[in-house]
């Protein structure tokens, strides 16, 4: 047992520090070479790694207004315990207190965004709900000295927008609807949780555009060097119309890939929405990267 625990603590160790290598420099996702054909390749200045801040968003011929941000806000609560488990009764037998809390995170933003002709106007709304428990290591009852650590067991993300296009194409505006959960009783393995995806729609009154996380473990530097990652990392989103991949937003690299027939309201959409999810400073994956 103790040779496993070793194990695990050692390749653990060894993929944060290969992660720490590889995040050091600027990635990049690899597109398919078909798409990047008939794509243009927009690279985002003015945004910040974990999306916080308010300045103007570039990138082609599209640029925002500075974000106006409303209050992060998390909340928090002990949830009431219905009865003591054998678990938590042998835990006392060794100092050793649980607790369950539940929090919720809440943060929005709107920004106006425009190609120069066009223009809109986007409202966006973060919300996640986290359930965990915590335990407390108690080392001396008199001088409260103890020590924390907690094990999430599940979560609830939502992210939505109201985009509304300045277009007589587009009547009404569109919505951008991302989510994602984890639940802890579902089976995965020691280093990934593969049943969480981050999923959502963009959608208007005659379109609907699909949209999924992509992750990677192959990436190029800006340098144009391909590397290998440990382990898959979350890095972009895919956005599918019913013709096919209509666009990717690399979220690692801050380029926006866009497929050029599309007419124009729906480009400003698509920019919108690509603002939008780089934007967001609430954590939608439960894990930290």
């Amino acid at each position: 047992m103790r040779v496993n625990s070793f194990f695990k603590k050692f390749i653990s160790f060894s993929i944060i520090i290969s992660l720490a290598s590889c995040m050091s420099v600027k990635i990049h996702m690899s597109v398919p070479k078909i798409f990047e054909e008939q794509a243009e390749r927009l690279p985002i200045s003015g945004i910040r790694n974990n999306g916080a801040g308010r300045k103007a968003l570039s990138f082609g011929s599209y640029k925002t207004s500075k974000i106006k941000r409303g209050w992060n806000v998390t909340k928090g609560r002990l949830d009431r315990n219905t009865g003591v488990t054998s678990e938590e009764r042998l835990l006392r037998a060794f100092n050793v207190g649980t607790m369950n809390t539940t929090s919720t995170q809440k943060d929005k933003f709107s920004f106006t965004i425009t190609d120069g002709n066009l223009a809109a106007e986007v409202f966006g709304l973060e919300r996640r709900t986290k359930e965990e428990t915590r335990y407390q290591n108690f080392r001396n009852r008199s001088f409260g000295d103890f020590n924390v650590n907690s094990i999430e067991k599940n979560f609830q993300y939502s992210f939505s927008a109201l985009i509304d296009v300045q277009s007589v194409s587009y009547k009404m505006p569109w919505n951008l609807l991302l989510y994602s959960s984890f639940n802890h009783t579902k089976k995965r393995n020691f280093f990934e949780r593969e049943d969480i995806r981050e999923e959502g729609i963009l959608t208007n009154e005659k379109d609907t555009i699909t949209i999924r996380a992509i992750k990677i473990q192959t990436f190029v530097t800006d340098n144009g060097k391909e590397q290998t990652l440990p382990i898959p990392i979350p890095a972009a989103f895919e956005l599918r119309n019913e013709d096919g991949v209509c666009a990717i937003i690399d979220t690692r690299g801050k380029i926006v890939w866009m497929y050029r027939e599309l007419d124009k309201p729906a480009k400003l959409a698509i920019a919108a929405s690509a603002s939008a999810i780089l934007l967001r400073r609430v954590t939608s994956t439960g894990i930290g990267y």
